[in-house]
């Protein structure tokens, strides 16, 4: 409907936001500077790319996208809640998680 309003190959491609929060568990985890740094690691090293799901053709996110997203839309306000939810209000509601066992676990 509003495809045609849209231009293929203008902007950058979507980034998965699982690749977003690996990249920042990568800088954290070797002490890398900046998300720039990172971007530029992860660009380069193959275990990295493996950690992420990229092949050696295809293009990584570029740092300002990382940045972007942590600064506008992974707050902490955000990731708290919906990691919240996702873990223990969600599975709950579709039986994926018993919460008898769940207590039992700690008796």
């Amino acid at each position: 409907m509003v495809e045609p309003l849209y231009s293929e190959d203008n902007g950058r491609p979507s980034v998965d936001p699982v690749v977003l929060f690996k990249m920042v568990l990568i800088q954290h985890l070797y002490g890398l500077p900046s998300l720039r740094r990172t971007a530029e690691e992860v660009g380069l090293n193959v275990a990295y790319r493996w950690f992420l799901g990229y092949t050696l053709q295809e293009e990584t996110p570029h740092f300002s996208t990382v940045s972007y997203n942590f600064r506008h839309r992974f707050t902490e306000e955000t990731v708290l809640r919906n990691t919240a939810y996702r873990t223990s209000i969600h599975p709950c509601n579709f039986r994926l998680v018993f919460t008898y066992s769940v207590f039992h676990s700690f008796l």
